[in-house]
């Protein structure tokens, strides 16, 4: 069984790969050249049964890289993580961790909704039940996470 707090480390290292921004200009020769580079963090926005539950700043100190072979490297003052991904339709996102700080996070697998525009990744995240086993259990029975991270 988690503690609470190794609960909330494992939520904070996967809420920080749902939304990304790129301060660099990429190319829009294809989807995937569109999100190879490096994207720095700014925010994040969780949504608990509809409602705004959490914003959190991140003023750039975290960064994602997306390599054209397929791999991911996290880097933040928290976790420094890895993995692998694909991107399918043209606007899914699936990832794998494959190394993590945080050893309850290697494995982890998530689909997310991808947006680019311009030079903004926007990424949304619909937690499973895998993932919500992370939040500790309501009373108001089962409910609806949504995590939504914006780096520029």
């Amino acid at each position: 069984m988690l503690s609470t707090k190794m609960k909330l480390a494992l939520l904070a290292g996967r809420t920080i790969l749902m939304a990304f921004a790129c301060t660099a200009s990429v190319s829009a020769s294809s989807t995937d050249g569109i999100l190879v580079g490096k994207w720095n963090h700014v925010r994040m926005v969780q949504t608990a049964d509809g409602r705004v539950v959490r914003v959190q700043e991140s003023h750039g100190e975290s960064s994602l890289e997306f390599k054209k072979d397929g791999t991911w490297v996290l880097r933040s003052p928290r976790n420094n993580n890895s993995g692998t991904y694909r991107l399918m339709n043209g606007n899914l996102l699936e990832s794998t961790t494959r190394q993590s700080d945080i050893p309850a996070q290697i494995g982890w697998h998530s689909v997310k909704q991808v947006k680019i525009d311009g030079t903004t990744l926007q990424t949304l995240t619909k937690y499973d039940d895998k993932a919500m086993e992370a939040f500790a259990p309501r009373s108001e029975g089962v409910y609806q996470i949504l995590c939504k991270r914006v780096f520029v």
